[in-house]
């Protein structure tokens, strides 16, 4: 870890703490979540940028440290209602969106733009009776036959041979 980095985080830690502490004096809103919220989107927006610029191929898991750090503020701020499942859905679509993004904009790798796509389903598949109000019996369908078909997508995915192999 080079001087810069650890005086960043050090800064992103003491920023979002700051941020925090002066949000809290205007809203109720839990501080250690939120403070982990703004130190997550610090730390993952630092990290993506250098390691685009460092031309390293390994930031999906940065990208989606800031994807994951926006979500919890959406929780935070009560953007989106919090519950088990939209948790879950949060976490499957910011790993998803990552590398969506990493994968199919900036990589050109098929196989993980695939990864990114099935994972976005799959946090979708969660989303779907709260956000869309559908009937039980049609998410139950959709959740058994979808989870069912993306696990057998990703499972050929992964069967098939790459570039390298």
């Amino acid at each position: 870890m080079s001087d810069l980095d650890a005086r960043f985080a050090f800064g992103s830690l003491l920023v979002a703490f700051g941020v925090t502490y002066v949000l809290a004096h205007f809203a109720v809103i839990p501080i250690i979540w939120t403070f982990l919220g703004f130190f997550l989107i610090f730390e993952g927006t630092y990290y993506t940028i250098k390691k685009i610029y460092s031309n390293r191929e390994d930031f999906s898991g940065y990208l989606s440290m800031l994807f994951i750090g926006i979500s919890i503020l959406l929780f935070t701020f009560n953007i989106i209602q919090y519950s088990f499942p939209a948790l879950l859905a949060s976490l499957f679509i910011s790993v998803g969106l990552a590398l969506l993004i990493s994968g199919g904009l900036l990589k050109f790798i098929i196989k993980e733009t695939i990864y990114g796509i099935v994972l976005i389903c799959i946090g979708t598949i969660f989303l779907l009776p709260s956000v869309f109000h559908i009937s039980e019996n049609f998410y139950k369908f959709v959740r058994i036959y979808g989870f069912g078909g993306l696990f057998i997508l990703l499972g050929i995915i992964i069967i098939l041979p790459g570039k390298g192999d």
